[in-house]
């Protein structure tokens, strides 16, 4: 999906090792929940209609409560606005385990950038996740995952954060007046990278993976209109519209697939 020329225009770039700013958060969430968790119940009833007894599903809500503790422990937030988060998060796996305390040699032949998110912004950031995390398992405890008029109060303990550099080697690329980053955990070595797309040649795989089925379905509408002079075509032609749709249905999904990794390629 991406442009030909891309791979013409190639040049080996230089990577820079950087060290990443992150502050790290450990807490401890505890939370009560409450919310109305719907059973599905059989109930038979009377059709007066039909003059007969039937059976129909319905959802009987109840109320149910719970309590849930979670703890958190090196939750990272970046703190650098520099680089893509979405690029970072790609390539994070960071192994806080092996965190050493601060040494000026570590930072020889390498860069350190400052951090420009603030600890009461990463904080905050953190809390949210750790929130939604905390929420996420209170629901979990519902008999059901049917569930309304959810309500949670919660409560952070044993809070901590520590300041950490990460490393990180970074590349820059310039294609058709844009740039581009390319990221590797200095660590892991994951590799996170934007790459530009090749629009028209998407949409030609999508009309591709649409066309077998579009004109299989088109064949068989004509089989079913010549069934009309000749009966044995008709029964062809149904069968070569059930065919035809199969296949529309999987071109749909696989489009869909093809699309949306498109997007998420534009995103970065």
């Amino acid at each position: 999906m991406t442009p030909g020329a891309l791979k013409g225009s190639g040049r080996l770039v230089d990577f820079v090792g950087v060290y990443m700013p992150y502050w790290t958060f450990d807490a401890q969430t505890s939370a009560n929940w409450r919310a109305q968790v719907g059973h599905q119940v059989s109930e038979r009833y009377y059709d007066s209609s039909s003059k007969s007894w039937k059976t129909r599903t319905k959802t009987v809500w109840r109320w149910e409560s719970g309590h849930a503790q979670r703890v958190f422990d090196d939750h990272l937030v970046v703190g650098s606005s520099r680089f893509s988060t979405l690029l970072l998060g790609q390539m994070q796996g960071f192994d806080t385990r092996a965190l050493v305390p601060y040494d000026p040699s570590y930072l020889a032949g390498l860069l350190a950038h400052a951090y420009d998110a603030t600890l009461d912004t990463a904080w905050k950031s953190a809390r949210d996740a750790m929130r939604a995390a905390t929420r996420a398992t209170c629901r979990e405890q519902a008999s059901t995952q049917q569930i309304r008029n959810f309500s949670m109060s919660l409560d952070f303990s044993e809070e901590s954060w520590r300041y950490v550099l990460m490393p990180v080697y970074v590349a820059a690329y310039r294609f058709g007046g844009e740039s581009y980053q390319v990221l590797v955990n200095g660590q892991t070595g994951a590799i996170a990278g934007q790459r530009p797309v090749d629009w028209t040649k998407v949409w030609l795989a999508v009309a591709g993976m649409l066309a077998p089925g579009v004109l299989l379905g088109l064949l068989g509408v004509l089989a079913s209109v010549l069934g009309a002079v000749l009966p044995p075509t008709l029964a062809v032609g149904g069968v070569v519209i059930v065919i035809a749709f199969i296949l529309l249905v999987v071109g749909v999904v696989f489009a869909a697939i093809t699309v949306g990794k498109a997007r998420r390629m534009d995103d970065v």
